[in-house]
């Protein structure tokens, strides 16, 4: 069972993989892509929100029209999807073109996850769901260490349509090994039968996507802005960044494997509790030690650690929660993973705006992962006990 679980894993991985480049890739490539098509930087960063808004779109819709469909057919029809409209990205000539593009290659993001993570938590062994889901999620940390930073450098030396010709690569070798490893599973009626309305009536569900918000926008206030944190208060240098942000993105691997190993021995939301507290400590000393340069790397990795591992808790107490289903409580993440992207960054900017340090967004995101907290203790009081 466990080599079967670990080659059905991969291939859903390597999706996952494909959507975090595709959805990071972008920051790092503004300035080329700005200047490709003659349009100014802040107007290439909407490609960044045209692809966000495409998950918060796509997740719930196409979920709850998925339930007639094969989970196999289904994550062939995604991963395709995947892969025409990054490759249409790539043969975008014109700001609108690109822009519209990026919307539709948001669409499967949250789905493919969805459906993903109700795959293998149908497969998986019953003390090993937790872990084994937290895997398919580690294809977006695994992108930030490899995949970011290649595609970069393909953008530099070549062409920026080289990164989208990337994802259309991994995407494509995605839909080989699902055609070919993935059985064709079936999931519980019951677990599928949801309707959209549903989701807006469930005050607990609210709660939760308001814990992910919260939760994560922490991570977004203090990583969105980590470049002219370690340049201007650790005293890095530029070319540092890169090295800097591999570090990160390791803790947000080790984050994820963390985040399941402690889901599958705590109940998920005292584990959610104990990693969010974390999330908030690490968080707290990057405001207060990043002055000091080589403590600022070991906080790097470790903001990166305990912000991500919140993930495998948060993705279990969604599958699980009622008026939704597996698949769109996974789906769910996603879009509130989105919205915590927007959220962070733009209380990180304010912050700056407002004439503060670099230091600041750090404590911003410290504050948010606080109300995350508070949130959990008001679900605790509510549904613990029910």
């Amino acid at each position: 069972m466990k080599n079967n679980i670990n080659t059905i894993i991969f291939p859903l991985a390597l999706g996952g993989m494909a959507l975090g480049t595709t959805e990071f890739m972008v920051m790092g490539l503004l300035p080329l892509i700005s200047s490709s098509l003659e349009i100014s930087i802040p107007s290439a960063g909407y490609l960044i929100s045209s692809y966000a808004i495409g998950v918060m779109v796509g997740a719930p819709l196409i979920v709850t029209q998925a339930k007639r469909i094969a989970p196999k057919k289904m994550l062939l029809l995604l991963t395709a999807l995947i892969f025409i409209f990054n490759l249409c990205s790539a043969f975008s000539t014109n700001y609108v073109l690109m822009l519209t593009t990026r919307f539709f290659s948001g669409l499967p993001h949250g789905a493919f996850f969805g459906i993903a993570s109700a795959v293998v938590s149908k497969m998986a062994p019953k003390d090993q769901k937790a872990r084994s889901i937290s895997l398919i999620f580690s294809g977006l940390t695994i992108s930030n260490i490899l995949m970011v930073p290649l595609s970069t450098y393909l953008s530099v030396q070549f062409n920026w349509q080289y990164s989208f010709f990337l994802v259309s690569f991994i995407s494509l070798l995605t839909l080989i090994l699902i055609f070919i490893f993935l059985p064709s599973v079936k999931l519980d009626d019951e677990s599928r039968d949801v309707k959209l309305y549903s989701i807006f009536k469930s005050k607990k569900l609210w709660l939760l996507i308001i814990i992910t918000t919260l939760g994560f926008s922490g991570l977004f206030a203090w990583i969105s802005y980590i470049a002219p944190l370690m340049t201007n208060i650790s005293g890095f240098f530029l070319s540092d960044i890169s090295w800097i942000m591999a570090v990160a993105g390791v803790g947000m691997f080790f984050g994820n494997v963390l985040g399941g190993y402690v889901t599958d021995k705590l109940k998920p939301l005292k584990a959610t509790f104990t990693l969010l507290s974390l999330s908030l400590l690490s968080l707290l000393s990057v405001f207060l030690f990043s002055d000091f340069q080589y403590v600022s790397v070991i906080l790097t990795f470790l903001a990166g650690l305990f912000s991500m591992s919140v993930a495998g808790p948060l993705v279990i107490m969604m599958m699980q929660s009622e008026g939704t289903s597996p698949a769109m409580g996974a789906a769910l993440v996603q879009t509130a993973l989105n919205m915590a992207n927007f959220l962070g960054a733009f209380i990180g900017g304010l912050v700056i705006k407002n004439d503060l340090n670099y230091n600041y967004p750090a404590l911003a995101g410290a504050l948010l992962a606080g109300f995350g907290l508070v949130f959990c203790g008001i679900y605790y009081r509510q549904y613990n006990n029910k």
